[in-house]
């Protein structure tokens, strides 16, 4: 293990639990609303694709003129309980990106001018409405992981699959809290949502593991309206910077 898989499992063993945050069993978690949940962005999943489709032609043309076919790139990650599928996403690099990487080239190196401005925006994740429209994932959910990324953290830390207990999703909890750090403080009181930790973890991974499972813990369509709406302001804001 490198230094870098050290200090990841270091944040992880040390990343705040709390006197309030139980170990989740299955039968802890609502049944409910996972069903409400998925009954209800269904039909919205449905009308934002179609609602969507122009774009997603216009961004298909934009990226085979900036670097060729596919303009689509299909990765596997594991989703509720598990279950492997294939998560959509808009090609941001060079078509034999894997292949320069196993040769040593930078990951940073090999974005194109134009999937530098997808990933900026976030425009790259259009294509997973998709996703949640086949049921895949959710609007709001823990982010999807890797299975390599997922095996090690489990070698680490047994409590680590109840993230897998409910679905992921597009967006979460540290997305916008990394985005928009400036309203940490008042999305915590909102949400009720325990203090970070005095010293934060530099990883990304690390800093989730609380929110994720505070997520899983209190899930509810509040909390879900409150994130989207976070969400769509970071968009709106980082779409108006490269206008």
């Amino acid at each position: 293990m490198n230094a870098s898989e050290d200090e990841f499992v270091d944040d992880i063993e040390q990343a705040p639990r709390g006197p309030d945050t139980p170990e989740i069993r299955d039968a802890d978690l609502p049944k409910i609303y996972p069903f409400i949940k998925r009954v209800l962005e269904f039909p919205v999943a449905l009308i934002l694709v179609i609602c969507l489709l122009p774009v997603y032609l216009g961004l298909t043309l934009a990226a085979y003129i900036s670097h060729g076919y596919p303009a689509l790139f299909m990765f596997p990650r594991l989703g509720k309980n598990g279950k492997s599928f294939h998560i959509f996403k808009f090609r941001t690099m060079v078509r034999d990106a894997k292949q320069q990487m196993r040769n040593g080239a930078s990951n940073d190196s090999l974005i194109t001018p134009y999937g530098r401005f997808l990933r900026k925006t976030h425009m790259d994740e259009l294509a997973q409405a998709l996703n949640v429209l086949m049921g895949h994932i959710s609007f709001v959910g823990p982010r999807p992981m890797d299975s390599d990324t997922f095996n090690f953290i489990l070698e680490e830390n047994e409590i680590w699959p109840d993230i897998l207990k409910t679905r992921p999703g597009i967006t979460c909890l540290e997305s916008i809290l990394a985005d928009l750090p400036e309203i940490d403080e008042k999305v915590r009181k909102i949400l009720r949502i325990p203090p970070p930790p005095k010293t934060p973890p530099t990883m990304s991974l690390p800093r989730r593991y609380p929110l994720d499972r505070f997520y899983i813990e209190n899930e509810s369509l509040w909390m879900d309206l409150v994130i989207v709406w976070y969400t769509l302001r970071t968009f709106a804001g980082k779409a108006a910077e490269h206008r």
